[in-house]
Protein backbone atom coordinates (compact mmCIF):
# COMPACT_ATOMS: atom_id res chain seq x y z
CA UNK A 1 0.00 0.00 0.00
CA UNK A 2 1.35 3.27 -0.64
CA UNK A 3 1.13 6.24 1.43
CA UNK A 4 -1.23 9.62 0.42
CA UNK A 5 -0.35 12.77 1.90
CA UNK A 6 -3.73 14.66 3.47
CA UNK A 7 -4.92 17.82 1.42
CA UNK A 8 -3.49 21.49 3.59
CA UNK A 9 -5.76 24.29 3.26
CA UNK A 10 -3.45 26.26 0.67
CA UNK A 11 -3.82 23.39 -2.15
CA UNK A 12 -7.51 23.51 -0.97
CA UNK A 13 -8.07 27.37 -1.76
CA UNK A 14 -5.73 26.66 -5.19
CA UNK A 15 -8.76 24.14 -6.26
CA UNK A 16 -11.14 26.78 -4.88
CA UNK A 17 -9.50 29.05 -6.84
CA UNK A 18 -9.55 27.11 -9.86
CA UNK A 19 -12.91 26.55 -9.76
CA UNK A 20 -13.78 30.09 -9.16
CA UNK A 21 -11.98 30.96 -12.31
CA UNK A 22 -13.63 28.34 -14.58
CA UNK A 23 -17.00 29.63 -13.81
CA UNK A 24 -15.91 33.50 -14.57
CA UNK A 25 -13.71 32.55 -17.52
CA UNK A 26 -10.61 33.36 -16.16
CA UNK A 27 -8.52 30.53 -16.80
CA UNK A 28 -6.27 30.04 -19.38
CA UNK A 29 -3.14 27.64 -20.31
CA UNK A 30 0.35 29.48 -20.24
CA UNK A 31 3.94 27.77 -21.58
CA UNK A 32 5.89 28.84 -18.21
CA UNK A 33 9.33 28.14 -17.54
CA UNK A 34 9.79 26.01 -14.55
CA UNK A 35 13.15 27.43 -12.38
CA UNK A 36 13.98 24.16 -10.61
CA UNK A 37 13.75 21.81 -13.35
CA UNK A 38 14.70 24.64 -16.14
CA UNK A 39 12.22 23.42 -18.82
CA UNK A 40 9.33 24.70 -19.87
CA UNK A 41 6.07 23.57 -18.49
CA UNK A 42 2.38 24.00 -19.66
CA UNK A 43 0.03 25.12 -16.68
CA UNK A 44 -3.60 25.89 -15.83
CA UNK A 45 -3.67 29.13 -14.80
CA UNK A 46 -6.20 31.80 -13.16
CA UNK A 47 -6.13 35.20 -14.59
CA UNK A 48 -6.07 37.79 -12.87
CA UNK A 49 -7.29 40.94 -14.66
CA UNK A 50 -6.68 44.49 -13.52
CA UNK A 51 -8.48 46.89 -16.14
CA UNK A 52 -8.52 51.04 -16.15
CA UNK A 53 -5.14 53.37 -17.35
CA UNK A 54 -2.81 50.34 -16.34
CA UNK A 55 -5.09 47.47 -17.51
CA UNK A 56 -2.45 44.54 -16.54
CA UNK A 57 -2.88 40.16 -16.54
CA UNK A 58 -1.68 38.39 -13.94
CA UNK A 59 -0.53 34.54 -14.24
CA UNK A 60 -1.62 32.46 -11.19
CA UNK A 61 -0.36 28.75 -11.88
CA UNK A 62 -2.73 26.37 -10.17
CA UNK A 63 -1.71 22.49 -12.21
CA UNK A 64 0.77 21.59 -13.98
CA UNK A 65 -0.58 19.16 -17.40
CA UNK A 66 1.75 16.42 -17.80
CA UNK A 67 2.76 14.61 -20.78
CA UNK A 68 2.00 11.50 -21.81
CA UNK A 69 -0.51 8.95 -19.75
CA UNK A 70 -0.60 10.10 -16.25
CA UNK A 71 -1.89 7.02 -14.63
CA UNK A 72 1.73 5.91 -16.05
CA UNK A 73 3.31 8.28 -13.01
CA UNK A 74 0.55 8.49 -10.67
CA UNK A 75 -1.43 5.77 -8.64
CA UNK A 76 -4.65 6.83 -7.89
CA UNK A 77 -5.87 6.54 -3.89
CA UNK A 78 -7.40 3.04 -2.99
CA UNK A 79 -10.85 4.31 -1.19
CA UNK A 80 -9.47 4.00 2.06
CA UNK A 81 -6.31 5.87 1.06
CA UNK A 82 -9.10 8.53 0.11
CA UNK A 83 -11.09 8.82 3.45
CA UNK A 84 -7.63 9.46 5.53
CA UNK A 85 -7.88 13.42 6.38
CA UNK A 86 -11.75 13.53 5.41
CA UNK A 87 -13.37 15.08 8.57
CA UNK A 88 -16.67 13.60 7.78
CA UNK A 89 -15.27 9.61 7.95
CA UNK A 90 -13.47 9.55 11.04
Amino acid sequence: MHLTLPINDAEQQNFETLISATKSDHICLVSMFDNVDQRPEVMVCAVNYSPGANESFKFVPLARLYDGNPYERFEPPTAQQSSHGDPSHN
